[in-house]
């Protein structure tokens, strides 16, 4: 409660807290008069004000904030590829979902607790079941015959160029391992699937390092013709890359390549 008194007549008044700084009238003479600010809020009012207005915040404010947004900001920007880092860690997932796939009906058990009825969580549960169905589908005969249409289309038809690979300057990790590339679908197929493998080497042209990348992302094709390429400015970090690696020499490979078997169609 605020306690004050009339400007006017000097009758006692009390009011909320809230109504400080709004305008009443007193009910003994009628004057209007302002509701001051309780004694505490004024004094943490102050107190707060002197603070904010002292040199020593303003000086700390700047770099704090520039800080701030360095980490913020450099770790979406320097470390873009922080969404492959996601699905790396989804797959791994899979690989354990997988595991638990008992049988051919596609069963997988689902731990009871907090995760049961989570949309979420089900829906991670269906994904993991997919994968599961898709590696026991590539092991079949008929999958093992996908996978060598794609490997063939892919030595005839993709062309991957374009290969960089050097330290880039990230915000937050400093200078990093990355690769760039390109790909181009030069048949008459759509890419549904690719994996490309990157082949790191010493000074002396031995590899020491390898790293795969799937550049299409769920739900991403490449068309017959089209090209794909990494965003301008980004690329893909390789942070356990060993430090005897040559900075730029590397081989790269396309090591897997699915293919919708039925062509695409053109463009109204």
């Amino acid at each position: 409660m605020i306690a004050f008194k009339c400007s006017q007549c000097g009758k006692s008044l009390k009011t909320q807290d809230d109504s400080a700084g709004r305008q009443a009238s007193c009910p003994k003479c009628g004057a209007t008069v302002v509701v001051p600010v309780s004694q505490e809020a004024g004094r943490l009012h102050a107190r707060w004000r002197g603070l904010l207005s002292s040199p020593r915040f303003r000086a700390l404010a700047i770099p704090i904030t520039a800080a701030l947004v360095a980490v913020i900001g450099g770790y979406f920007l320097g470390r873009w590829n922080f969404k492959h880092e996601l699905r790396s860690e989804f797959c791994a997932g899979f690989a354990a979902a997988r595991e638990e796939t008992t049988s051919e009906d596609e069963t997988t058990s689902e731990p009871e607790g907090a995760f049961t009825g989570n949309p979420l969580f089900a829906g991670v549960m269906e994904r993991a079941k997919r994968a599961a169905r898709e590696v026991r589908e590539q092991s079949s005969p008929a999958g093992q015959a996908r996978l060598k249409r794609g490997a063939a289309y892919a030595r005839n038809h993709v062309r991957l160029y374009g290969v960089v690979a050097k330290h880039y300057d990230s915000l937050l990790d400093g200078r990093v391992p990355g690769v760039e590339f390109k790909l181009q679908n030069n048949g008459d197929k759509t890419l549904t699937k690719v994996s490309v493998t990157v082949y790191f080497k010493d000074r002396t042209g031995k590899t020491i390092h390898e790293a795969s990348y799937r550049p299409l992302a769920s739900f991403e094709e490449l068309r017959p013709g089209y090209i794909w390429q990494m965003e301008r400015g980004k690329f893909y970090t390789t942070g356990s890359v060993p430090s005897e690696w040559q900075t730029g020499a590397v081989t790269a490979k396309i090591t897997e390549c699915e293919i919708r078997e039925k062509p695409a169609q053109p463009d109204n």
